[in-house]
């Protein structure tokens, strides 16, 4: 066998070794956006059960979600600053979501379901509409797509 012979089939094991390795190369990146888009869910799903067992966990908790849902406007001083704050880390929650979504992590269907969600909370009443115009605490790429949500859910219902 002459060195030109070796030297072809050592270049081409080289090719084959290189197609194998992006083979597995791109299998391992779709494992890990598979890995990263359940986690991701996971995370949605946890939050939504944070939530609920919270206001579900304490009595005073659910008087102050329920009232200020309802009417903020019994609420005291104290009580109002509570509800706020709670309506700020849900909030805060979802604009975490939408970071994911901005990601590729979760899908547009889902996001969609969660910006149904947030409208439906800003909607609620004026409080939270209040804070959702009056802050500053959002990025402005979640604050522009859920005023986006809610353009479109207006057009609907009109």
């Amino acid at each position: 066998m002459n060195w030109e012979a070796v030297s072809a089939t050592g270049e081409w094991l080289g090719t084959i070794m290189i197609i194998v390795t992006l083979v597995y190369l791109a299998r391992q990146v779709h494992l890990n956006t598979v890995t990263n888009r359940i986690a991701g869910i996971t995370g949605i799903a946890d939050a939504a059960r944070e939530i609920h067992f919270l206001v579900a966990g304490d009595r005073d908790t659910a008087r102050i979600f329920r009232v200020g849902m309802s009417n903020p406007d019994d609420l005291d001083e104290l009580d109002r600053f509570r509800f706020e704050i709670f309506i700020w880390g849900i909030l805060r929650q979802m604009e975490s979501f939408h970071v994911q979504y901005e990601q590729g992590i979760i899908s547009e269907a889902a996001m969609k379901a969660y910006a149904r969600l947030s409208v439906d909370l800003i909607n609620s009443n004026r409080v939270v509409r209040e804070h959702w115009k009056d802050s500053k605490d959002y990025a402005p790429s979640f604050k522009a797509w859920i005023d986006e949500q809610v353009d479109q859910l207006k057009s609907i219902s009109d």
